[in-house]
């Protein structure tokens, strides 16, 4: 970047490790990505609510167990917000992930958007799950 360029920096970002431990987590979507993102939050401990037409199969356990919850997401509404200390969208709709995330910041609640980094307050780090080892080179 040269002096007086118009090209803007990157906003910087702080790595935060979030505890979530009996605490309540909501999830808007029903594709993958909300299932990665339930699961995220229930390892770290939270209680999920998923709003979305079902509990995705890999879930099951967890709804089984009570952990996460299944509300349909036409019964959203903003003044559900408050009660979560986190929230993840995860749903196509660009006008739906933006009212969520307006949702979210006007209720002080930290959101990350799949896919829409400029609404999101906070990103997820790559983690790896599998069963054989991680190879970097």
């Amino acid at each position: 970047m040269t002096a007086g360029s118009a090209e803007a920096l990157p906003t910087p970002s702080l790595i935060v490790g979030l505890r979530l431990g009996g605490k309540k987590a909501a999830v808007f979507g029903s594709g993958q990505s909300a299932a990665n993102r339930a699961l995220f939050a229930l390892d770290a401990g939270a209680d999920v609510v998923m709003y979305a037409p079902s509990v995705p199969a890999s879930l099951g356990k967890w709804a089984e167990s009570g952990r996460l919850s299944l509300v349909s997401q036409e019964k959203y509404s903003a003044s559900d917000m408050p009660a979560f200390s986190v929230a993840f969208v995860a749903d196509s709709a660009p006008a739906s992930q933006q009212a969520i995330a307006y949702d979210a910041q006007a209720a002080g609640v930290p959101v990350n958007v799949s896919g829409g980094a400029e609404l999101s307050d906070f990103v997820l780090m790559p983690t790896y799950r599998g069963s054989s080892s991680l190879q970097i080179a």
